[in-house]
């Protein structure tokens, strides 16, 4: 997995309008745990903002440089404003050699059933995994492959195949992903399709006045 560069300042006072001050000079307040020591932070919001634009799945792993210090961290959680969606804050989980981490990662379909071909209907039911792994052997993303579903066949958690080092962590009894038996539809009869000899429902009452069943008039 790539890592992105990101410079980092050392903050020592908080609060809310300390962090004020930070946004309108262009930065981001923010925060370092997991490791040895915590600690408080603040990142340039433009070169943030660049590293989510260019990685586009949910784990992004950066090398923050702070005074004179690498820093490997993953980027663990933010926060936006809820109106103007900017950041307000966010959290970074520093790496540690030798630790292991758990993490969601996308889990994602590659290939084509040969149902679909077939009519079958393919059910995408879960689209992102729990797993636990060493940072170097962390994926982007999790690939389950459908190529041999027919019509009524499905692929379980079970059915995955992770990279080595790489531990899943749900249940692998949960379905992922099947191909079903396409919705029958019944089309109505039309007034052609009423078979010779049948009486329409509303032919009683629609029947021209005879002599025969008119009412004597009082």
């Amino acid at each position: 997995m790539r890592m992105f560069d990101l410079a980092a300042e050392q903050r020592t006072k908080t609060g809310k309008n300390i962090n004020r001050r930070h946004r309108r000079e262009g930065f981001i307040p923010a925060v370092i745990y997991g490791g040895k020591d915590t600690h408080m932070i603040r990142i340039p919001e433009k070169d943030f903002n660049t590293i989510n634009k260019i990685h586009k799945h949910e784990n992004v792993m950066v090398n923050l440089k702070m005074q004179g210090k690498d820093v490997s961290c993953l980027i663990k959680d933010t926060q936006r404003d809820p109106v103007k969606n900017y950041y307000l804050h966010v959290d970074f989980l520093e790496l540690v050699e030798g630790r292991r981490i758990h993490i969601t990662v996308p889990l994602e379909l590659d290939g084509v059933a040969p149902g679909i071909k077939e009519g079958g209907i393919l059910e995408h039911f879960i689209y992102q995994m729990s797993i636990e792994c060493l940072p170097k052997d962390m994926p982007d993303v999790v690939k389950a492959d459908i190529s041999g579903l027919n019509i009524g066949d499905s692929i379980h958690i079970s059915d995955i195949n992770v990279p080595d080092g790489v531990i899943i962590l749900d249940n692998p009894e949960q379905t992922v992903a099947m191909v079903g038996l396409p919705t029958k539809i019944v089309e109505p009869e039309s007034e052609e399709e009423i078979t010779e000899g049948e009486e329409p429902a509303d032919s009683k009452e629609s029947a021209p006045e005879t002599e025969e069943n008119k009412e004597p008039k009082k």
